[in-house]
């Protein structure tokens, strides 16, 4: 989808332009829980949702991958790319 590409693309610029290392991991977990979430909003899908994230998170960090400005930049990617992907079609809705 758009959404996957321009996060990959926000996720190079991301990496190359800062010395911020967003974490690729918390881009693939986040962006699709998101979208979870967003469509099926209800406590049996957002509290596993909720639980994934924190184990990934959990592991990111603890086995010295990632530090946790790393996998909330990364977690943030997706969100932007959504947002971006969003505003073009507004006006048809």
């Amino acid at each position: 989808s758009v959404v996957y590409l321009l996060s990959v693309l926000l996720l190079i610029l991301v990496n190359k332009l800062t010395p911020v290392h967003a974490s690729g991991h918390a881009c693939s977990i986040a962006g699709p829980i998101a979208l979870l979430c967003c469509f099926m909003a209800s406590w049996y899908v957002i509290l596993p949702a909720l639980f994934l994230y924190c184990v990934c998170f959990w592991a990111s960090v603890r086995l010295g991958r990632h530090t946790v400005q790393d996998f909330l930049v990364g977690s943030a990617v997706p969100l932007v790319a959504s947002v971006l992907c969003y505003f073009p079609i507004l006006p048809a809705f």
